[in-house]
Order: C-alpha cells, then structure tokens, then sequence
C-alpha cells in the first residue's frame, strides 16, 4: 500500500465484519488521524489480564513512550470460565470455540466489561493513556 487513501478501504473492509455501523465509525473517528505506522495491535489472554496486568500496563506504557499507539484486543476465558461456572452455566465447547448461550451472554458481557476497566484502570495507575472501547453489545 503506498498511502493512506490505499489503507482506508482496507480498513472499512476490516472493520465492516466486526462491527456495527456506529462501531466502525467510532473506530474510524479514533484512529483515522493516526499515522498507521505508530500502532502497535497487542493480543492479551484472560490468563494476562489476571496474573500479570501489572507487567502489562507497564509494557503497554512503554510502547505510548517510544511513540506507538496500542490498540489491545483481550480475552478473559479464565475469568468467564470461573464466572459461568458460579452462575451454573455450562457452555459447550464445538469445535474449540465456546458456544455463548442467550442465559450466558449477560455472564459474557459483564466479565469481559470487567476485565477492560480493569487494564483501563491499570493503564491509568502507570500514567498511560488509556480508554476502552465497547461495542457489539
């Protein structure tokens, strides 16, 4: 791709099969000023975000410092695995891929809402700038 007029379409290609209209446009109005060179896309497990959010607030920090923007995509298995199983919820598992439920998806909703303010929290504590973006709900 030489510019950024190339990596918009792209980028609409992308989101238009994760989200709604009003999430891509809030996606599109947080990172169309930014220079996609300065992102840095990060993948977090549940199992991070409850053993190690320090670490990771702290490493996501440093990233801000030299000049990238993360984005962090994160899970919470562990915490929902431990949240359905209070609530009495079982969800089978097809295929490797967790079968949610209508009963289980509030479950879902909330530990992964959680979760997020979570490192949102802990991104704040280390002096990073950091908002959490939810959608889909």
């Amino acid at each position: 791709m030489d510019s950024a007029k190339d990596v918009r379409p792209v980028i609409l290609r992308l989101l238009s099969g994760i989200g709604s209209a009003k999430e891509i446009n809030q996606y599109l109005k947080r990172f169309s000023q930014l220079d996609a060179a300065r992102f840095a896309i990060v993948k977090v497990g549940g199992a991070i975000l409850r053993d190690e959010i320090d670490d990771l607030a702290s490493a996501l920090a440093f990233l801000q410092q030299v000049g990238l923007t993360p984005i962090v995509v994160h899970g919470a298995g562990p915490q929902l695995n431990d949240e359905l199983a209070v609530a009495g919820i079982v969800t089978p598992i097809v295929d490797g891929l967790r079968v949610t439920s209508p009963e289980a998806l509030a479950v879902v909703r909330r530990v992964f809402h959680a979760e997020n303010l979570k490192l949102v929290e802990a991104l704040h504590a280390v002096g990073a700038r950091a908002s959490a973006i939810v959608g889909g709900w």
